[in-house]
């Protein structure tokens, strides 16, 4: 990579190289040259309370010190939150570096996130609300509390395309004023432009944020009429056949794509969640609880996916297995197997949401097609049972409303 700073250009690279020594460990060393060269060492593992440990050292550019830190990351209260802890130390006397504990909604729209960041954030103390209008509109707000004050932001962003991304918001800061963000993304690639407007002391300051908030609203909804409109005009301008043909190969080969990195990923997921996995199948077979004897999340016309070992891997030693009311294709091991495109998405892209507000129309339902549905089959207590259950519907087993098929002894 290269960059420019003070009027004069610089250049840094790197190299990482992994390996996993045990199932559920893996090891890796990062070494980066340049201005800020570093060595890095670092190991991660998944432990079988769902939690992921991550601990490293590395030495600091310019210094004969090492810094050495530790994280964990893992879902509480049964997958609503996720909960983040790291420290960070540097030698020779081990003197703390920073401290950061985090916890983020799973289950909310928006979603929120509270953070302690102690040692390298002005602003230690931060909460913050995410959401996302539709898959291409995204806002975000956030309040910043620390010895210098307060700072407030609020940021808005349009995807302009596959691989570019366009964002427009202010932040307030108490030491310094109000600032107008504007940023670009383009792949790897980002511009970011935040231009000074006023400072906290100057005449008419609350007017000007209120102008500002406004404008960047404005600026934002004005870019996505100009991407719906783009999307139209080309619509329009090509032949019927000819653009049905283009639409629907560009979308099968994005699908192709997308599904075979999902797959990739599920399978380095269940690599890591086998082990403990037939850990927790061999404690309950002992004790006579909660063992799966087989699971298929499948969808009418698409793919059909074994997640036996998956749904064994949540089982807890109270010999049950809780998931929430949310699509099983967000947990560990699996990966969305609706094979489905919406058929009136180029009908909804056509109109801003302001637009449609405003002519008090609704857009027309987009058909989802067939609901995935994961049919179990376990055991309990010397009994064989089977459920199957609708994709986003909340799993408890054992269950009153599984089907018993009979005596494990003669149902398998």
């Amino acid at each position: 990579s290269t960059h420019m700073r003070h009027g004069q250009a610089g250049g840094s690279g790197s190299i990482s190289v992994g390996y996993t020594p045990v199932q559920g460990t893996d090891m890796s060393v990062d070494v980066e040259c340049g201005e800020n060269a570093k060595v890095s060492l670092s190991t991660s593992r998944v432990l079988l309370s769902q939690t992921l440990v991550t601990s490293s050292i590395s030495t600091l550019p310019g210094s004969d010190k090492l810094a050495l830190s530790l994280s964990s990351h893992r879902p509480l209260f049964r997958n609503k939150l996720r909960g983040t802890w790291a420290i960070g130390l540097s030698s020779p006397d081990f003197s703390l570096h920073y401290g950061l504990l985090q916890f983020t909604s799973l289950q909310t729209k928006p979603r929120y996130t509270a953070k302690l960041n102690i040692g390298v954030d002005h602003f230690p103390f931060r909460l913050a609300a995410d959401h996302d209008f539709s898959k291409t509109h995204s806002g975000k707000l956030s309040y910043g509390w620390g010895p210098k004050g307060i700072e407030l932001s609020g940021i808005m962003t349009r995807v302009l395309s596959k691989y570019a991304k366009f964002s427009v918001g202010i932040k307030h800061v108490a030491t310094k004023g109000l600032t107008w963000l504007l940023r670009f993304e383009r792949g790897q690639l980002t511009f970011s432009v935040p231009v000074s407007i006023s400072s906290i002391t100057s005449p008419g300051y609350h007017f000007k944020c209120m102008y500002m908030t406004f404008l960047s609203l404005l600026i934002d909804e004005a870019i996505g009429d100009w991407v719906s409109g783009m999307t139209s005009s080309l619509i329009l301008e090509e032949d019927d056949d000819v653009k049905e043909n283009k639409d629907a190969l560009r979308r099968e080969e994005v699908h192709l794509a997308e599904m075979n990195k999902a797959r990739i990923d599920a399978q380095q997921q269940l690599a890591l969640m086998k082990g403990p996995s037939n850990q927790k199948r061999e404690a309950e077979e002992k004790k006579g609880g909660l063992v799966i004897l087989s699971a298929t999340y499948e969808v009418e016309g698409g793919d059909s996916l074994d997640v036996s070992t998956q749904l064994q891997f949540w089982v807890s030693t109270s010999s049950t297995l809780v998931l929430p009311a949310t699509s099983f294709c967000n947990l560990l091991g699996f990966y969305d197997i609706q094979q489905s495109l919406p058929k009136d998405e180029l009908k909804t892209v056509a109109t801003s949401g302001w637009r449609r507000a405003l002519s008090r129309c609704t857009p027309s339902d987009i058909d989802g097609g067939p609901v995935p549905t994961l049919t179990i089959r376990y055991k309990h207590s010397g009994a064989v049972y089977e459920i199957c259950v609708p994709d986003e519907d909340p799993l408890s087993l054992p269950s009153p409303l599984a089907l018993k098929l009979g005596d494990s002894r003669f149902v398998k």
